[in-house]
Formats: structure tokens, C-alpha cells, sequence
């Protein structure tokens, strides 16, 4: 892998992962640590665009599947619906293609909460709310 190719990033880690105890000297917040390097290899990075996602977990995990939201309009008017009836008409069929599956440990999915928290944060500070209601966006 080339420089090109890497992005580097520091951060601060223990020197092991083994408990450290405090010379006797060094008050009890002190700790040893040690500056790692990170390279972030993204030679066999894929992008894929996602409008859609669904969620599940297990004990051990949080699964994001991604995938679009594909609206199939009917083909045929449908049939008129009794105005009494609280049966919403139906104009189209919306399909989840899900082909994206990310699997995450609690851990890594509440930093990237975090992470993304914060781009949201900035978004909207520079651009203004994001908003969810599609009936809302319509109107503006």
C-alpha cells in the first residue's frame, strides 16, 4: 500500500492491555500511555448508496441491513374505495432491496452513533434542520 492510499491518524492507547499500576511516586491519575499510529487501508473500499435501512440485534451485536426503497407504481388505477372506508388507497408497492449488511459490536456502534451525531450536528448547523416528515418537505 502506498502513502497515497493511507490516511494517518494518532491516537492514545494503554501499552498493553494488561492493568496499569502507578510507580509510587505518581499520583493515581496518572497512567501510562503511548501514541499509536493508525493507517486506514482502503484499497478494497466499496460504495454503495443506501435511501433505506432496517435494524436487529442480538446479545453480542447491533445488524444494520442498507438497501433502497424502490416504489413500483400499479400498473392499473385501482378500484374506486368507498369514502367510509378507512382503508387507505393503495397507488403504489414500495420494495426494500436490502444488499448491504453491516454488523457491529455495541462497542464500535456507539462510537459511531457518536460519530455520526455529530456530522448530523454540523449538517444542520451549517444548513439547516433535517426534516424527517416527507409530508413537511413536500410543502417547502
Amino acid at each position: 500500500m502506498s502513502e497515497d492510499q493511507s490516511k494517518v491518524a494518532t491516537t492514545d492507547a494503554p501499552a498493553d492491555d494488561r492493568p496499569q499500576s502507578p510507580p509510587e511516586s505518581a499520583s493515581s491519575t496518572d497512567s501510562q500511555r503511548v501514541q499509536v499510529g493508525l493507517r486506514v487501508d482502503e484499497s478494497d473500499l466499496k460504495t454503495a448508496y443506501a435511501n433505506a435501512f432496517r435494524a436487529h440485534h442480538t446479545a453480542e451485536e447491533i445488524v444494520f441491513d442498507l438497501g433502497m426503497n424502490v416504489t413500483t407504481p400499479r400498473p392499473t388505477p385501482p378500484p374506486a374505495i368507498d369514502p367510509a372506508s378507512s382503508e387507505p388507497r393503495r397507488l403504489a408497492d414500495v420494495t426494500f432491496h436490502a444488499n448491504q449488511r453491516v454488523i457491529m459490536s455495541y462497542y464500535t456502534a456507539k462510537r459511531f452513533a457518536i460519530a455520526l451525531g455529530e456530522a448530523l450536528r454540523r449538517h444542520e448547523q451549517a444548513f439547516g434542520d433535517i426534516e424527517l416528515d416527507t409530508n413537511k418537505r413536500r410543502q417547502s
